[in-house]
């Protein structure tokens, strides 16, 4: 004998059944059993002829219609969710995935309900109200069934890896166990909202930059394939012995026509090689450990690692998580897998009793501005306070060094641009020039 019992309440938003317990009685043994639930989201219709919709966690689609008729709802149309509210994606399909802007909003949103001293569940249910993507909202329906079942959050989230990242997850857990959510989800928040802000500096940065390289390969590209063969068959006409610079552009020309599929070709199967190839890990620490040791883009990279870690140690350790669990939490969220690796030694040394500040100096990755003040921080008792100072004045740091390296790109693009077309104008007038003293 196998049975089960369900519970749909709310509207709008839609209904989520409540925990449930499926029982097999065999001889004087109870075997709990689990049964696997799907999200259905529906269409319906109230008595006074209003439309509902929403989302409800039910075995079938005949269980959502009787469901709805409890509800005195008529139900026009139900069919499967994308997601299971399980987060676990269905055949074919992409697991769930949220941007950066989005997760910053929803944590920003959450904290606040929560410092308002809602529960959990409730300030899930205002999220899913307020959501107006039905992608994001059976995120939020999935994290609202799992709470209401009993699931931690951090629990919750973890079946839902592409929307919640790891080390974001790993925040989560600290503040629930630590009973700081609130706190931590506020601080959280500040953390997300810092990183998106730089994101977006970057790419403000680099959008006209990358206009002016746009527009100057198809600048080149047309005279170099269209102009400089037109003229070419003039030239050859007039049996004129071209100057050195236009027939080492007409090479380039001709060669562009005839070979530019091909290269394009080799370009794309190029970079499919070494998108394999980053994912093999010896050459991706490799190709890391290259980028690190440039000269600029190295102290750029150190720089955002050294904020990234020192504010995500920071909110752990506010949190109330140890400081050997925290260390492992920052690893997993580090930016590139070198700096991750430096941490988790890092953190060995400091389980057999070294200061943090020695264990990630002996690791050579971080800027000497973090060491200095995780020192001060272990000496005066203020690591998590010194830790948040060091974030952001790497932080400040990195934006100024971002901004001076945007304002360069621009001139430095201008200038060889401006290189580029002359050369191809040169080519251009030379032969015409030396025309012209000829006929004189």
């Amino acid at each position: 004998m196998c049975a089960y019992a369900s519970l749909g309440e709310g509207r709008g938003v839609g209904a989520i059944n409540l925990p449930f317990a499926c029982f097999i009685i065999s001889g004087w043994l109870w075997l709990p059993c689990e049964l696997d639930m799907a999200l259905f989201r529906y269409v319906a219709v109230s008595p006074t002829g209003q439309k509902d919709r929403g989302l409800i966690e039910a075995d079938s689609p005949r269980q959502v219609r009787s469901q709805l008729r409890r509800l005195e709802l008529t139900a026009l149309s139900v069919v499967a969710a994308a997601d299971s509210p399980l987060g676990r994606p269905r055949f074919g399909r992409a697991a769930p995935h949220l941007s950066s802007g989005e997760l910053a909003l929803i944590t920003r949103q959450y904290a606040a309900l929560l410092g308002a001293n809602l529960t959990a569940e409730h300030a899930l249910n205002a999220l899913i109200e307020q959501a107006v993507r039905p992608f994001l909202r059976d995120i939020l329906v999935g994290l609202r069934a799992e709470v209401r079942a009993g699931t931690s959050l951090a629990d919750a989230m973890a079946k839902q890896p592409g929307a919640f990242p790891d080390l974001y997850r790993a925040l989560v857990r600290g503040g629930e166990d630590a009973g700081a959510l609130p706190r931590v989800m506020a601080e959280l928040a500040d953390h997300l909202e810092a990183r998106e802000a730089v994101r977006q500096k970057l790419a403000l940065a680099l959008l006209y930059p990358a206009t002016i390289a746009i527009v100057a390969t198809l600048v080149v590209g047309g005279l170099m394939i269209y102009v400089l063969p037109q003229l070419a068959s003039v030239f050859s006409q007039n049996r004129q012995q071209l100057p050195w610079l236009t027939t080492a552009l007409l090479g380039l020309s001709d060669f562009l026509s005839r070979g530019g599929p091909w290269l394009l070709l080799a370009g794309v199967v190029a970079g499919f090689g070494l998108r394999r190839l980053y994912g093999l890990p010896s050459y991706r620490r490799r190709a890391q450990q290259a980028l690190v040791s440039l000269p600029v883009v190295g102290h750029l990279l150190k720089l955002e690692a050294g904020a990234r870690f020192g504010s995500t140690l920071a909110i752990l350790l506010s949190g109330g998580v140890p400081l050997l669990r925290a260390l492992i939490a920052a690893a997993d969220g580090a930016s590139l897998e070198i700096f991750g690796e430096a941490v988790r030694r890092a953190a060995e040394r400091v389980r057999e009793g070294a200061p943090l500040s020695r264990s990630l100096r002996a690791e050579e990755q971080f800027p000497p501005l973090l060491l200095h003040f995780v020192a001060s921080g272990e000496a005066g008792g203020e690591l998590p306070a010194m830790l948040r100072h060091a974030a952001r004045q790497l932080q400040g740091e990195l934006d100024i060094r971002l901004r001076w390296l945007g304002g360069l790109l621009e001139p430095a693009l201008i200038v060889a641009m401006g290189v580029v077309v002359l050369t191809i104008v040169l080519a251009i007038l030379m032969p015409i020039i030396e025309t012209n003293h000829l006929l004189r």
